[in-house]
């Protein structure tokens, strides 16, 4: 026998963990339960102005519009939950405590792997459509287009710009010129940092400061055109209230609102979780780390717990935000704590200054960001190269993101390789092996309810090709870690469906579960190799 006869309480014996293992787990869980900064043990400190250049360029610009990546989800709420008797700003706040909770949740239970099942596909698509929606729907500011609505599909909002290009405003020449003043230093300073090789950390750290340099020439140029006078041609910020005012605890839903807004939460979930994991996957790809989408998720859920306590409404990973310190020149998450003292230091100090902030020029920032963040043509063809059916649905995920909305897009990718992969697996073809009276079958991928027909198929066409001269058929079951019911009860049936002295041997049987689901229906011949199960079959015969 392959197996001893293992009861179900030997094997709980063996598998219950001692007292030691459970205290190192414990340990370990709460030391990777949230990034803790042992990473400032081997800090390099001579990085630190870039580090904080790239905050105090993040700081400055209008990181609210990550919202939009919610915006259609959350207004989709209001009208659920009715304006009557909670304000806007009520509702976002209870979606996002309610959105923390069950993202904090998720992460502490370490079921952050879950996100792996999102293909890369999807995920890579999404990411785009979300850019290219973030670029188009700042088209409106940077060109002084304030006719332009830029709510709604990408798709709408490009045409509405194009129809009304005839109305751009003065606010052009703030925005514009930033893209271009943004786009030349970048490069010339990239080209400087190749030809002065021994120079590139200055070069760097000069990129580093095209951003804040580019906010604090559009409030000077802004202020100098307001000052004096009580408007001006330009669309400013404009003021804003100083410290956190709007600080205070968050309302308690009745069970009606409660109820009303869980119909929505799993699109806006899915939304936020799915935003932070490319933003965590692609910032580590770029700069040589890897990320673990629990820790990731507790962050998010935490931060959208208590942010509703400062003011705050639903927060997630920020594209632009996230693009910008990456342009910008960050190298650790040092750059995020010095965005976060600066807007601190902002709210209390500075709010009179950044009132005359054109919008504009914020536009410029985030389109361009947003821009260097997109997919290069040499990456698009070697995906194309890579896999020609993951390029069709990395096409079509886009056009659904910029037509229609950026949650469709997510879906249809997923929903699309998810169709893909289970057509594969249900069509793959499994090996035949044929000994003198025994056929041998092997499963090159996963026998369950969705393919477990394909498979007794195949292999009663097998016999009925070679009977009646087969009398034993092997199966191998070494890639097969798991056997669920519908799956057992067709080798039952197929074991009916033969002659009655047909005899069934099991090879490579690994897991104790699964030997246990086919002692169940009735087989019990298992056997290390496929060799040990033919001379088993041979002999019998």
């Amino acid at each position: 026998m392959y197996f001893a006869n293992t009861s179900i309480a030997s094997w709980v014996r063996d598998h219950v963990p001692t007292p030691p293992a459970i205290l190192n787990w414990i340990w370990h869980y709460i030391l990777t339960l949230l990034p803790l900064p042992l990473w400032l043990l081997s800090y390099d400190w001579p990085k630190v102005w870039e580090d904080a250049a790239a905050g105090v360029a993040l700081s400055m610009v209008a990181t609210g519009v990550s919202s939009l990546l919610t915006a259609d989800a959350t207004w989709r709420t209001f009208d659920k939950v009715g304006l009557g008797f909670y304000t806007p700003e009520q509702v976002a706040q209870l979606l996002a405590i309610m959105s923390g909770l069950i993202l904090a949740i998720i992460g502490a239970l370490r079921l952050g792997w879950l996100l792996s099942l999102i293909p890369k596909a999807a995920i890579d698509a999404y990411a785009t459509a979300v850019s290219l929606k973030l670029i188009i729907s700042q088209l409106p500011a940077l060109l002084g287009i304030m006719g332009v609505s830029n709510e709604g599909s990408p798709f709408v909002v490009l045409v509405n710009v194009i129809y009304y290009l005839g109305e751009i405003s003065i606010d052009a020449a703030f925005g514009i010129p930033s893209v271009v003043f943004l786009g030349i230093v970048g490069y010339a300073c990239e080209l400087l940092a190749m030809r002065y090789s021994h120079q590139r950390r200055s070069w760097n750290f000069v990129c580093t400061l095209r951003f804040p340099v580019v906010i604090a020439l559009s409030i000077l140029c802004s202020w100098l055109i307001y000052r004096g006078h009580d408007g001006g041609p330009i669309h400013t910020v404009g003021e804003i209230d100083s410290g956190f005012i709007r600080a205070h605890l968050p309302m308690v839903p009745s069970l009606d609102q409660f109820t009303n807004l869980w119909t929505e939460l799993p699109a806006i979930v899915l939304m936020m979780a799915v935003s932070q994991a490319a933003l965590a996957q692609r910032l580590a790809t770029s700069n040589g780390y890897t990320v673990n989408n629990s820790q990731e998720l507790i962050a998010l859920g935490v931060i959208n717990i208590f942010g509703p306590c400062a003011g705050g409404y639903l927060a997630m990973g920020s594209f632009s935000s996230s693009n910008i310190l990456s342009m910008a020149g960050s190298r650790s998450q040092l750059a995020g704590i010095f965005a976060a003292l600066m807007v601190v230091l902002a709210l209390y100090l500075l709010m009179g200054v950044f009132a005359y902030t054109p919008i504009a020029s914020l536009a410029g920032l985030v389109i361009f960001s947003m821009f260097t963040g997109l997919p290069r043509p040499k990456a698009l063809h070697q995906y194309w190269r890579l896999s020609l059916v993951d390029s069709l649905i990395w096409v079509l995920s886009v056009v659904t993101g910029l037509i229609y909305s950026l949650e469709w897009s997510l879906y249809v990718g997923t929903m699309a390789s998810w169709l893909l992969n289970c057509v594969v697996s249900f069509r793959k073809r499994s090996i035949h092996v044929s000994y003198p009276g025994v056929l041998v079958y092997r499963f090159n991928s996963s026998f369950c309810f969705f393919n477990q027909r394909h498979h007794l198929e195949s292999v009663y066409n097998q016999y009925q090709e070679k009977s009646p001269a087969v009398h034993a058929i092997v199966f191998d079951f070494k890639e097969i870690d798991h056997l669920d019911l519908e799956s057992a009860q067709g080798l039952s049936g197929l074991r009916l469906a033969l002659d009655a002295g047909m005899e069934f041997h099991f090879v490579g049987v690994k897991h104790f579960w699964v030997r246990r689901t086919l002692a169940g229906a009735g087989f019990d011949n298992f056997h290390d190799c496929v060799q040990d199960a033919v001379d088993a079959a041979t002999k019998g015969a």
